[in-house]
């Protein structure tokens, strides 16, 4: 066998039984700030604690996906 058809048999190999999703888009992180009140307008508060998560269109949507059952 040649290395071209051994690729194959490893691409086929991987995909039997699964099927892929490409996400296009945005990808971000999110910094989510607390704070004890919601601050005036133009006032500077100091937040009491933040907290990191996914964000952006592509992100959220392909998190939501995953857990979904094959169509």
């Amino acid at each position: 066998m040649n290395t071209e058809q051994l690729k194959q048999q490893a691409i086929v190999r991987h995909d039997q039984g699964r099927r892929r999703i490409l996400g296009v888009g945005t990808a971000t992180l999110d910094l989510i700030n607390s704070v004890a009140a919601y601050p005036p307008e133009d006032s500077e508060v100091r937040a009491s604690a933040q907290r990191r998560a996914r964000g952006g269109n592509c992100a959220n949507t392909l998190a939501v996906r995953v857990p979904l059952p094959k169509p």
